[in-house]
């Protein structure tokens, strides 16, 4: 067993526990091992990253890619696009072509401030409309899934009413 960090350079922490003992693990490249059914976890060693990727590179390059995802921003009960959020388009096609995926989600949200239906026919607009440009830079429409939350589903918890940016977005995964 050994822990590796998350491609943001975070490590979070992972236990290896058996009825003989746990050992626990908080650093990148961290490693126990449990030698035999019935013995403890030996004490943590810190591998070095060649020697992961010698061990394990084989199931690493087994393992799907980390999805990537694009958040893109609106200007408030619109669905003009921020000119920052705007910028992100062809980065996020070459993302797609870079991939060669077949499988992006183009997801809209919006924040609390509108009715439950309008809320609801705004968040798809938004999709609807980043998923139309993405088609028009060359995306293929079939490998794109779109869906809408509203205001379900806020990357800001706030109160009915309130208007909050960061939540009035459409957010593109590439898997």
């Amino acid at each position: 067993m050994v822990l590796l960090p998350e491609p943001n350079g975070k490590v979070g922490q992972i236990d290896v526990t058996n009825p003989k003992g746990d050992q626990s693990l908080d650093q990148a490249y961290q490693s126990t091992v449990v030698p035999r059914p019935g013995e403890p976890p030996q004490d943590p060693v810190i591998m070095e990253k060649a020697a992961v990727e010698k061990q394990f590179g084989p199931a690493f390059r087994m393992m799907p890619e980390i999805p990537v995802i694009y958040s893109l921003f609106f200007e408030l009960e619109t669905t003009t696009l921020k000119e920052y959020s705007k910028a992100l388009l062809p980065d996020i096609v070459k993302e797609i072509t870079a991939r060669k995926s077949t499988d992006v989600s183009v997801v809209g949200h919006t924040d609390k401030a509108g009715t439950d239906e309008a809320d609801r026919t705004l968040a798809f607009t938004r999709a609807r409309l980043i998923a139309d440009r993405l088609i028009s830079m060359g995306v293929d429409a079939l490998i794109l899934e779109i869906g809408y939350h509203g205001d379900g589903n806020p990357l800001i918890p706030t109160s009915e009413g309130i208007h909050e940016g960061k939540n009035r977005r459409v957010d593109v995964t590439i898997r």
